[in-house]
């Protein structure tokens, strides 16, 4: 059963893949509860995306006729969606993760060390049934998907050492204020793309006409339109958000801004280049452009540019 958000569904993709690797005739059936997760039906390793919220005629006959080996919950807290979900779906075995209130709703519960990031945590269903991995499992990664003709056109004309940056963030309050990130761009001088949800795009087109070095680009109209910039920038740049963990897919460098040591604990980015920044308040916002400016160019130089 998938998470809500984009960055706990593209931290369970290790987890998908080692599995599928390991029992290459299993049929893996993602159960999710909003529409988030539908972009792993483009996953080969993956047999069916159902949406057990509301679900149609046909995910319901499914899932009354269906009984399946094993059936895995990866929320690490009570949610009343999931518990009622793996309570009526069938399963021969079901496995949670270890929370008190998780007791009696499940023949077995994984127990994480408590530091575990997300990925770990998951990845603690191959310890049960005695699957190896190494630390390269860690790495998540996208499928391919469709990308926009506006996005793969936009990609042909882009300089090898564009720069993204991510205006958005999953709350508001894990944004950085437009007015820094104004003041930041308006200290470089290499080419830059500029990454926003609808909300942000308003912000977005204000700093491309501000800036004669930022190149407009299309708008990201699925997760895979985002994941085909990111791959082709040379660093991104962001709030702590899914972007980040796009970035991990393609092994982006990417300077990360982070609220609080939790976040980063649980939801590192795992390019093999990064910076992060820490907020000393949990606020993103009281990060400093001279903080962001000067990992920018640490990152920089480890990359040799």
């Amino acid at each position: 059963m998938a998470q809500e958000r984009f960055g706990d569904i593209i931290m369970m993709s290790p987890l998908i893949r080692s599995l599928h690797r390991a029992y290459t005739e299993c049929r893996i059936s993602i159960i999710s509860v909003n529409n988030i997760a539908d972009y792993l039906g483009y996953d080969p390793s993956i047999s069916r995306v159902l949406k057990a919220k509301h679900p149609s005629a046909e995910v319901k006959r499914f899932l009354s006729e269906q009984e399946f080996d094993l059936l895995v919950n990866t929320k690490d807290h009570p949610s009343v969606t999931f518990l009622y979900l793996a309570g009526k779906i069938r399963a021969r075995q079901k496995i949670g993760i270890g929370h008190p209130q998780h007791k009696g709703f499940f023949d077995h519960l994984l127990l994480p060390p408590a530091e575990a990031s997300t990925v770990q945590t998951y990845l603690s269903l191959l310890d049960y049934l005695q699957i190896a991995y190494t630390e390269k499992d860690f790495i998540p990664y996208l499928p391919e998907g469709p990308v926009s003709d506006q996005v793969k056109q936009f990609i042909q004309t882009l300089p090898e050492n564009t720069i993204a940056v991510n205006l958005s963030a999953s709350q508001t309050y894990k944004e950085w204020p437009q007015k820094k990130w104004a003041e930041f761009l308006g200290k470089l001088s290499l080419p830059v793309i500029i990454i926003a949800m609808p909300k942000q795009m308003t912000g977005k087109k204000e700093l491309e006409s501000e800036f004669s070095h930022i190149i407009p680009s299309p708008p990201t109209r699925s997760i895979f339109d985002a994941g085909n910039l990111i791959e082709h920038s040379q660093i991104l740049l962001s709030p702590d958000t899914a972007l980040v963990h796009i970035a991990s897919c393609y092994n982006t460098p990417v300077v990360a801004l982070y609220r609080q040591p939790l976040d980063l604990q649980k939801f590192p980015p795992f390019s093999s280049k990064q910076q992060v920044l820490m907020s000393k308040d949990q606020n993103i916002a009281s990060i400093t452009v001279p903080e962001v400016l000067e990992a920018f160019h640490r990152l920089q130089k480890d990359l040799g540019c």
